[in-house]
């Protein structure tokens, strides 16, 4: 889930020939052009010249040392692979942050999701998934913005936002990526050929490793069933349409209150 023990209060002070508007709770916090927040609550003061707010500041200015836990990525290390019992927990309480942020008013897209990205804390003796690295997050109006792809995760970025086109479902497709990693021990249509090329020939050589089928053989068949590798297959689809549009589709998938069987044309068998 999101980071949110970092709360403060603030005036809002409402400029001159302003529009009122009722209420600004789901509104982000704006710094530099950045969503660091959001509004938890407000009211209009008596006087009608400002919000009296209260918000959230997310992870940015939170030490992530003073969290009990480690990144994905070093649980990786140190395991290679997560058990499907294990990473499918993660990952819906995953989707509960990030259905959080895209049901803003202003929906928050956050552009760096991944292993490295994703803090498990400890303290509650569960694997509690703390979702860090806001830097690449823009606001869904905020698209002309684009985001560096250098700073990026190639392999658990969605091709449209490796293009400067971010969308809720850029984020599903890196969620999707995440976990094929923690049940594979490598992302999806991972090439270390790839990973060694310059950034300028990194997307080129992605777009064609991405039109190969994904590759389900390597981990334990018992474990990886058809309903996960249906479900990752929509979850990492090229086409925007043929992926999960919601977080809360995408969750009931991997709940299994919903059971898939993906389209013909979209089936990709193992290799």
């Amino acid at each position: 889930m999101l980071t949110d023990n970092i709360r403060f209060e603030f005036n809002l002070v409402i400029p001159d020939n302003y529009e009122q508007i009722e209420g600004m709770v789901g509104y982000p916090i704006i710094i530099n052009d950045k969503p660091i927040g959001v509004i938890t609550e407000s009211e209009l003061d008596d006087s009608k010249l400002f919000y009296k707010c209260k918000g959230v500041i997310w992870d940015k200015f939170i030490k992530p040392e003073f969290l009990s836990g480690e990144t994905l990525t070093e649980r990786l290390k140190r395991e290679g692979t997560i058990s499907p019992y294990t990473a499918i927990p993660i990952i819906i309480e995953l989707l509960e942050a990030i259905e959080y942020l895209h049901n803003q008013l202003d929906p928050i897209i956050h552009n760096g999701i991944n292993p490295n990205t994703i803090k498990l804390d400890y303290s509650l003796k569960r694997d509690k998934p703390i979702l860090t690295g806001f830097e690449q997050a823009r606001t869904i109006h905020q698209n002309g913005q684009s985001v560096s792809i250098k700073y990026l995760a190639v392999f658990h970025s969605a091709p449209e936002l490796l293009n400067g086109i971010f969308i809720p479902q850029s984020d599903l497709f890196s969620i999707g990526a995440v976990l094929y990693h923690l049940l594979f021990g490598v992302p999806p249509f991972f090439n270390e050929n790839i990973l060694n090329q310059p950034i300028n020939k990194q997307k080129g050589l992605l777009e064609t490793a991405r039109c190969k089928p994904l590759n389900f053989s390597l981990a334990d068949d018992d474990l990886i069933d058809e309903q996960i590798k249906n479900t990752l297959t929509k979850a990492l689809s090229i086409e925007i349409e043929d992926r999960f549009q919601t977080a809360d589709e995408f969750s009931k998938a991997l709940k299994r209150e919903v059971i898939l069987e993906v389209k013909k044309e979209q089936t990709l068998n193992a290799v």
